[in-house]
Parts: structure tokens; sequence; C-alpha cells
């Protein structure tokens, strides 16, 4: 019975060393090594053959389709608000202007056969017979007399030049305007908002970790006011936008790489803070992944196939990336830097709202009582190969082989060099800058200047700003 009693400790001896191991090592992949990882500047240590390399043996992905945004389930789906939907809306506001009577709900039903024939043909062979045409003019309260060719005219002219439609369905909307909103979709109980082809537009759930949720809070929070209180800790996203981006990045550059905030670049003493965090956020995570998963598994695979090669640890499962916004609100905007084909998760408030990023504008309202911080996991474009152009490293590749009359070893043993005396621009920082203490608000698209005065302050939405000194 000793024996056994001895054998049996060893063995849960050896358990828990293997567990402490196995987490250690995921610890270490989640969080920056600069043995191992690169910033931004230093992959432009490696030469153009280097970078060619990199690019073929360890940067692979799959490239998203828009059937990838359908969602296998959700807890209630509905149809989402297309262009027709609009134009009716728009219709109505205009008749009741026009009556003066704000009771008018619908449009006639014998008229929509109209409106379908004005969205869905484009040449002048509209439905024949002026009755019906001339009833829906009078139904407009159009002026008389009225003629059939007059009524098609008006409704064409309505919708080409309507802004409320175009500002929706269109990128090029002057994205921090919401003077064309009529109305708003309250969402507070789970549902999924679908396009025309089934296809995510909003998606609205509860995560299955709340203990996950309340840790994330908690850290998010407690790191927003450890950094108000270093002053030498604040990055200059941080004290400037009050959001910060951590992961891998490969916007503005050859190769993916560490984000500055990830890499703590501006000061090394503020890295274990940043560690910290991350190590916090893994449950958050784990849910936000398994969240993808299970309601857009298709989207799931394909980002964990993404692999950007060593240069950045792998933090967020299948994102590259997360921004954390802290007590800042966002003005409205489109994300023209997300793939086409991605959703982003944002998490606020226990909720995952779950969107499409490069065409739904995003933000958020304001917020009455507390404090409130936000995370957002997503994908840029750039991470996949096939919509950069590389033309411009090749021929600089080729040019140099010419006049080295050398040629690409195409080996992995040529990258067992790149991690070396790679990350000696890091900064340590002892005492403060002006920078990191400045009260000057620069001019920011997504920011509101009352809003990075509270968030600099450290104050509650409920805070008088006029008692504040700053």
């Amino acid at each position: 019975m000793y024996k056994e009693s001895v054998t049996e400790t060893k063995k849960k001896s050896r358990h828990v060393r293997e567990n402490a191991n196995k987490k250690q090592k995921i610890e270490k992949n989640l969080i920056f090594n600069k043995n191992k990882h690169r910033t931004q500047s230093t992959t432009k240590k490696l030469n153009a053959s280097e970078e060619l390399l990199y690019i073929k043996n360890q940067w692979t992905n799959i490239q998203l389709s828009q059937s990838d945004r359908i969602p296998y389930k959700a807890t209630k789906i509905q149809q989402g608000i297309f262009k027709k939907d609009l134009f009716i809306g728009t219709l109505i506001r205009k008749a009741r202007i026009k009556n003066k009577n704000n009771n008018i709900s619908e449009i006639p039903l014998n008229y929509i056969i109209l409106i379908d024939d004005i969205l869905n043909k484009k040449a002048n062979n509209y439905l024949p017979g002026n009755g019906k045409w001339i009833a829906f003019g009078q139904w407009l309260s159009m002026k008389s007399p009225i003629k059939r060719k007059n009524v098609i005219r008006y409704l064409k002219s309505l919708l080409n030049n309507n802004n409320s439609i175009n500002n929706f369905l269109q990128n090029n909307s002057n994205p921090n305007s919401l003077d064309e909103i009529k109305e708003f979709e309250y969402m507070v109980k789970a549902k999924c908002i679908v396009n025309q082809n089934h296809q995510n537009l909003v998606h609205l759930e509860k995560l299955d970790d709340q203990d996950a949720i309340t840790q994330a809070a908690v850290a998010i929070n407690d790191y927003y006011f450890h950094t108000l209180d270093n002053a030498s800790h604040r990055s200059n996203e941080f004290w400037e936008r009050f959001a910060e981006n951590f992961g891998a990045f490969a916007r503005n550059n050859t190769l993916p790489y560490t984000s500055s905030n990830m890499a703590s670049t501006h000061n090394t003493n503020h890295q274990e803070c940043v560690d910290k965090l991350i190590l916090t956020l893994k449950p958050l995570s784990d849910s936000i992944n398994r969240f993808a998963q299970n309601y857009y598994n298709d989207f799931y695979k394909k980002l964990s196939q993404l692999n950007w090669g060593p240069f950045a640890p792998r933090s967020f499962g299948i994102f590259p990336m997360i921004s954390i916004n802290y007590n800042i609100i966002s003005k409205y905007h489109l994300d023209k830097n997300d793939h086409k084909n991605s959703l982003a998760f944002l998490v606020v408030l226990g909720q995952v709202l779950v969107f499409s990023s490069r065409f739904l504008k995003n933000g958020n309202l304001k917020v009455t009582k507390g404090i409130r911080h936000s995370i957002v996991y997503y994908v840029h474009q750039d991470f996949f190969k096939e919509l950069r152009n590389f033309n411009k490293k090749i021929k600089e590749n080729n040019d140099k082989m010419k006049d080295d009359n050398d040629e690409i070893q195409d080996n992995d043993n040529e990258m067992k060099d790149f991690n070396n005396d790679i990350n000696s621009n890091r900064k340590t920082l002892n005492t403060v800058t002006k920078r990191q203490t400045s009260m000057f608000i620069k001019a920011n698209k997504k920011r509101n200047n009352d809003n990075i005065i509270r968030a600099k302050k450290g104050l509650k939405a409920e805070d008088n700003l006029l008692n504040i000194k700053y």
C-alpha cells in the first residue's frame, strides 16, 4: 500500500509539473518575447531576399469569402435593412410631411409593385397604364397635372438623390455625421440582423463565460487607472486617443510585426503591465473564439489557418489583434482597413456585438453613467497576401541577385538568424516626457474633446466637466 501511494504521489507530482510547464509555454506564446518577436522598425532590418523568404515559408492564409459572414445559428435572425425598406421609409416620410399627417405608416399594397419596378429596372420600360401611376402620384401629393412620366421621374430622382439611402449604402458618406439617421433599431435581447444574402450585418449575443467578462473588466480598469497614475507608462496612443492596439499588425509594412503597444516600445518598464493585462484577457479571448466557432464556423476555420509567422505572438486565438478603448466614446466611422469579408467582435457590458466593420458605420452612443471600456477583436485586410502587392520587393531582390550573381536559398535554415539582436531600439523611461503629461488635445476624427478630457482625468460620465481644472 505504501509503495502504491508513493507511486500515485509521484504521478500526481509529474502531472502538476507537466501542467505547470504547459501553462508556462502557453503564456510565453501569448505575450511579447524580445528574443523572438519583432516590432515594425526591426522587421525593416531584413533585406528583400529575407523578406520574400518569410512571405513564402512563414506566412500563410486562406482568403475570406462573403459566405463566411453567414451565421450558422442565432437566437433570433431578422432580415436586415434593404434598399427597398429605406426607399419606402423615405416615401412615407415625404407623404407625412406633404399631407401634414403623422399617422401615415405604410404604402398601399397596390403601389408596392410600382416601387419594385423603379428599383429593379434600369431601362425606361416601366409598367404600362397611367391609372396606377397617377393614383400613386396623388397619394404622394404631387402637384397637378399628374402624369405617369412625371411620377416615374420623381421617384427615380428621389431614389438617386436621397442622402439617407445613399449614406447607408455607400462608403463615401461622412462617417462622423448622424444627421440623416431617422430611427434606431434598439437591440437589448439577443438578435442577428442579416442582409438579403443572409450575411451578418449586426449580431448581438451574450457570451458563455461571465467570470471571464468580469475578470477582463477588472483588469482593464486596473490597467487604465495604473497608467493614469504612472505617467511614464503612458503610450502616445493611450494618452492622446485612449485606445491601444495589441497583437500582430501588418499595416504600412511588408511583413507582419508586433504592435508597439504590445511590445511597450515607449517604455520597457511598462512591459510587465501589458503582459499582465494580456494574460488576464485570455479567458475572454477563449470565449470570443468559442462564439466565433459556434456561430461563424467557416470564418473561424479560415482565420485559424492564418499564420503570420514568428514576428508576433498569437495572443487572441484566431484574431491577430485587439483594440481596447479606455473610458472613451467613438464617433461613428467605417473601419476601411478591415477585410471586406471579415467580422469585428466588440465586447462591452457583458455582451458581444458582431458586425461587418468594413461596411457598417460603428461608434458609441452617449454613456450616461459610470466608466465604460470596450474591446474589439478583428483582422485587417493586410494579413491576406493575395490582397498585397509585393512586386516592388521582388524587383528589388531580382536587382540584387543580378548584382551579386546570387540566388535565394529556399531553405528554412535561412530563418535561423532572423531573431538575433532585433529589439535594441526599445526604450526605458525613468523620467516623464512632456508628451506624456500634456493636456493639449489633438484633432481626432473618432474622438470628442470633452470625452478625451474625461478620460485624461479618469472621470465618470456623470461627472461635471465645468468643475474640473485642466
